[in-house]
């Protein structure tokens, strides 16, 4: 190698020695806790190590947080758990709470605490899974819990403010989740179902004020009425099988504000609802009808507005049957409603681009698809096999745009008082066409086609278009003609 070049190597390698060089590696001592115990970053009690009394297994009457290590086993005559303070989180951390032979309420929250949380857990075998029997708590609230087996799943009624979320009630004996009924109370992502009630009242199987994406099937009171959800504001919810076994009326859902909710298999030996509320929208009601022992009142949707809504199947038997019942009806549909004098859809003032289909009598009275009681008026609505009259007027109105058929053995369109506006409707296969007995009416541009009976009935003193009825060309130019063959 020439010197030049070996002299360079040798610089060279003398400066990565020098860069590699670390100092003394001997640590200066034994190593020393650096961070925080479990209990500085979040203390928490055993529950299984506290203390109880002659009411109950456990009592926390000192605020922070509690979790058990295991399941705890309730004595008779006493609660699981008293919770006597406010600012408590019990953790079950997925353990069992059971009530044992005899116990009284799993968590029970006595009058004046505050800011209560229970969660992560299984009540098993209460009388009340959690409860406030003896006063008025705050707030409190329930996630991730399983209640069977108790009589009332959740009793916080006298709540200022509880929320329950993902708390699942099965196979009890009462209500499922009572909540306040102040907007202070949501239930959301709940599900109850398999209760048997026996109150002689009002049995529920979800209640609060604002209800969403919660499930209620196989609920039963045989004692009184039963209501699957009630609430101020329910939303995203479904019932099945609500049934009054007793002497008591069933609704599947009574609210203030419904939306895109489904109500099926309504039973009660009284009168039975599928929906009930201050407005309906979106929603279905499937099957209401009557108990098999002793038959009932029936009405899919029971509203002040209803917009968007299907009923299908509303059966009272030899009793009274009503699809849709609210004073505004808008683009909602009505399928196959069974009971004496049925009405499709009823009590309204104004109907709009709705329709109802197949009606069945089981007993005497006057059947039809659409009943106004007041002034009113229905428009762009459809009729079809709609038992003895399509659409009924039994005050002042207008019948505009709709289209009735297939009432083999019934009228097109019937309106029993004064001053009516009948326009541009089409009456097709039916009995009977337009009648108007009484006076003052104006009646123009309809159409009654393959009608065997009355085509129009005008008064003398009503205005109606000249009626068209001579096969052939058409040389009437009048624009308010009525046609009809």
């Amino acid at each position: 190698m020439p010197p030049r070049l070996a002299l360079r190597s040798l610089l060279l390698l003398g400066a990565s020695t020098a860069l590699l060089a670390q100092g003394p590696l001997t640590p200066p001592g034994a190593p020393t806790p650096q961070g925080k115990a479990l209990a500085q970053v979040e203390p928490r009690e055993d529950l299984n190590r506290l203390a109880g009394d002659a009411g109950a297994t456990r009592v926390i009457s000192v605020p922070g947080s509690y979790y058990l290590t295991g399941n705890l086993i309730g004595d008779a005559g006493k609660a699981g758990i008293r919770v006597e303070t406010s600012h408590v989180t019990i953790d079950l951390n997925g353990f069992r709470l059971d009530g044992g032979a005899g116990g009284t309420t799993g968590v029970q929250i006595t009058s004046g605490p505050t800011d209560v949380a229970v969660r992560n857990g299984r009540l098993l075998s209460w009388p009340t899974g959690v409860g406030a029997p003896s006063g008025t708590p705050a707030s409190v609230n329930l996630h991730d819990l399983v209640i069977a087996g108790c009589g009332d799943g959740v009793s916080l009624a006298s709540a200022a403010s509880a929320t329950a979320t993902r708390v699942h009630v099965y196979n009890g004996a009462g209500s499922g989740i009572v909540l306040t009924g102040t907007f202070a109370s949501v239930a959301a992502q709940c599900t109850v179902s398999h209760q048997r009630a026996a109150a002689s009242g009002t049995a529920v199987g979800i209640l609060a004020a604002v209800v969403s994406q919660c499930a209620v099937t196989d609920v039963h009171n045989s004692g009184g009425d039963i209501i699957g959800i009630q609430g101020q504001e329910i939303s995203d919810c479904w019932v099945a099988f609500v049934v009054a076994t007793g002497t008591g009326n069933a609704q599947g859902i009574a609210g203030g504000s419904v939306s895109r909710c489904r109500a099926s298999d309504i039973y009660g030996s009284v009168a039975v609802t599928g929906i009930r509320g201050a407005t309906v929208h979106e929603c279905s009601a499937i099957q209401g009808g009557t108990n098999i022992a002793v038959p009932s009142d029936a009405t899919g949707i029971a509203a002040d507005a209803v917009a968007n809504c299907s009923v299908r199947q509303v059966r009272g038997g030899t009793n009274a049957a009503v699809g849709i019942s609210a004073p505004r009806v808008a683009d909602s549909v009505v399928v196959s409603v069974t009971g004496v004098a049925p009405v499709g859809i009823g009590g309204y003032r104004l109907a709009s681009g709705c329709t109802v289909t197949d009606l069945f009598e089981t007993g005497g009275g006057a059947s039809a698809g659409f009943s106004c009681p007041t002034a009113g008026e229905t428009r762009n609505c459809q009729a079809s096999n709609a038992g003895s009259r399509g659409i009924h007027h039994a005050a002042s109105g207008a019948v505009r745009g709709c289209t009735v058929s297939d009432l083999s053995s019934g009228s097109g369109i019937v309106c029993d008082s004064v001053s009516n506006l009948i326009e541009d409707n089409l009456v097709t296969r039916c009995t009977n066409g337009i009648l108007f007995p009484s006076g003052n009416s104006l009646v123009v541009r309809n159409r009654v086609t393959f009608v065997s009976g009355t085509r129009f009935s005008p008064p003398a003193n009503a205005q109606v278009g000249p009626e068209i009825a001579t096969p052939g060309t058409i040389t009437n130019t009048n624009p308010w003609a009525n046609f009809s063959f």
